[in-house]
């Protein structure tokens, strides 16, 4: 299964953390506006963002989860 695949609120493991997948979004970065995956955290407070090229990774599958490495 790849990013692009995740169904939105689908939970993922990012470096050993769950995180909720809220799809691509346009965020507010310094001085300008950017396309970003996001991932927002269920363990850990604050989100994730990925550039769009993340999108065609594939994810590890271990167990009923999946992990982005």
């Amino acid at each position: 299964m790849k990013v692009n695949e995740l169904k939105i609120d689908q939970q993922i493991i990012i470096n050993g953390f769950t995180y909720s997948y809220k799809g691509q979004n346009k965020v507010r970065m310094k001085g300008f506006w950017a396309q970003k995956i996001v991932f927002k955290g269920v363990d850990v407070v604050g989100e994730k963002l990925f550039d769009l090229s993340v999108g065609t990774r594939e994810l590890k599958e271990s167990g009923k989860s999946y992990e982005l490495k």
